[in-house]
């Protein structure tokens, strides 16, 4: 018998009353031996219903037949008292989890209808569309908070709303601009439930969550998803963003290649994706550089899987990865150290915002090497004032292209990334990329030094590139994207 089905008829106390009681126990016990499980670890509830239901029987018997199956149940594990009463105080402590569960569920479906109603009492007073724009609930720097500084400076009709969490670093940097709502507040709750539009740069991140179980709303009938994207799709990601499993009714792509690639793989039809640019690509044609290389790698998904760990496991896991070897052995390279104090230029590393937390195990000694923290920095203020950028394959790259800025990428451990991390579509970086790719430190600080003697312009080649990828390239990409979502839903 298994033994969810044996609980199952504990709980229902049918098994009491039992009369093939003596079959059934031999075979669990059977089934116990059969799998080497010591019985008193197998499952306390189920030893001490056993040991009770056999009570009948003297002890020697009962030995007899637990040795028999090759078990051993000895006078210290038998129950000084088993009674009815005990065995149904073992099953309520099962059960009262169980029992929580159930009242936590039923209480966040009553929340979540209450504020239905709500929103819909909010609709017959108020016949306006209601925006939500927001990124991630702690950032405002890239597509979302664009888009809604668009919103709140050309489409004032429009009741928009940006979505983030006030204790955030990065609300200065939206909280004058517009209306703020708190995130997962009521006032969130209530809004997403009666919006009509819901743009943000990572889809679900900003959806509120129930208040028992902690598990995120669902998008509601009348509400359309617009996914302004955080970076240029440029490898199959479908698994997360594709039309069956995203719950995304309009697709934004920042060049063509990506609307092509979106189309063709990811189960979109024509209408559901539009080529419009990104909304921060508005902010990227007015900008001044410093002698500045940028060095800003991706995440990587061994080490974001760390996070549940304890402490002291994760330092020793990062310290021993080839991410943060290959970084530290470059912020130490003498040749690459020279090479910014003859060039008066300063190198800083920014990694991706997963990798942010183990900031604090890069270190340096030299004055031209900044360690920069998301606290402190805007990634698209950092991109437009670098000279030269440093990647393995992060998306920032199509950024820093956009304003015709050289790349390199640093592909240290090629041979495994797309195993472990993030396979491969239709961008080949030797083909298609802005710049060389190389996998070795002593041909990057080369490369370095090449750009630096060159001031840092990029080649002929990689401009035409570029040209190729991005056939729109002005300051309208947030208004393109404002009639896109209207033509398409009003």
């Amino acid at each position: 018998m298994r033994c969810s089905a044996l609980l199952w008829r504990i709980k229902t106390y049918d098994l009491l009353k039992s009369p093939s009681w003596d079959i059934q126990s031999k075979a669990i016990l059977q089934h116990l031996a059969k799998d080497s499980i010591p019985f008193k670890k197998y499952c306390p509830l189920l030893q001490k219903y056993l040991l009770f239901t056999l009570s009948i029987k003297s002890f020697p018997k009962i030995q007899k037949e637990f040795i028999s199956t090759g078990l051993t149940l000895s006078r210290r594990v038998w129950p000084k008292r088993c009674s009815y009463k005990t065995i149904f105080f073992d099953i309520l402590m099962v059960e009262i989890p169980k029992i929580k569960h159930l009242i936590k569920k039923l209480l966040d479906k009553f929340e979540i209808k209450l504020f239905s109603i709500l929103a819909h009492l909010l609709n017959l007073i108020n016949r306006n569309s209601i925006w939500l724009v927001g990124e991630r609930e702690d950032t405002a720097q890239e597509n979302g908070l664009y888009f809604y500084k668009y919103l709140n400076r050309n489409k004032k009709n429009e009741l928009a709303y940006y979505i983030i969490n006030k204790k955030c670093d990065q609300y200065k940097s939206v909280k004058n601009v517009g209306k703020i709502v708190q995130f997962n507040s009521f006032k969130h709750k209530l809004l997403f439930c009666a919006s009509t539009y819901y743009a943000t740069s990572h889809n679900h991140y900003c959806i509120p969550k129930t208040k028992f179980r902690n598990t995120r709303y669902s998008l509601h009938k009348g509400l359309k998803n617009i996914f302004l994207d955080h970076g240029i799709t440029y490898a199959d990601v479908s698994e997360f963003y594709g039309k069956q499993n995203s719950g995304i009714d309009l697709f934004i792509c920042g060049a063509k290649p990506e609307e092509d690639y979106v189309l063709d793989k990811f189960g979109y039809k024509l209408n559901e994706v539009a080529y419009t640019g990104f909304a921060r690509f508005d902010g990227l044609h007015n900008f001044k550089t410093k002698k500045q290389i940028l060095v800003m790698p991706t995440w990587r998904r061994d080490i974001y899987n760390l996070k549940n760990h304890f402490e002291n496991e994760k330092e020793l896991f990062f310290k021993n990865s080839l991410y943060y070897k290959v970084f530290q052995s470059l912020f130490t390279n003498v040749n690459l150290l020279e090479l910014l104090e003859e060039y008066s230029y300063q190198l800083v590393f920014y990694p991706h915002y997963e990798i942010q937390d183990y900031l604090k195990h890069f270190t340096t000694t030299h004055d031209s090497i900044k360690i920069a923290s998301k606290d402190d920095y805007i990634v698209q203020d950092l991109l437009k004032s670098a000279s030269l950028l440093i990647t393995d394959t992060s998306s920032v790259h199509f950024d820093f292209a956009y304003m015709y800025k050289p790349v390199i990428y640093y592909k240290f451990d090629k041979d495994t990334f797309t195993n472990t991390h993030l396979p491969e579509g239709y961008f080949k970086h030797e083909k298609m990329g802005f710049g060389e790719v190389i996998v070795e430190e002593e041909r990057l600080i080369n490369l370095i030094k090449k750009h630096l003697q060159n001031d840092c312009k990029m080649d002929e080649q990689y401009r035409n590139r570029v040209k190729d990828f991005y056939p729109l390239y002005d300051a309208n990409n947030c208004e393109r994207i404002y009639n896109s979502i209207v033509d398409n839903y009003e």
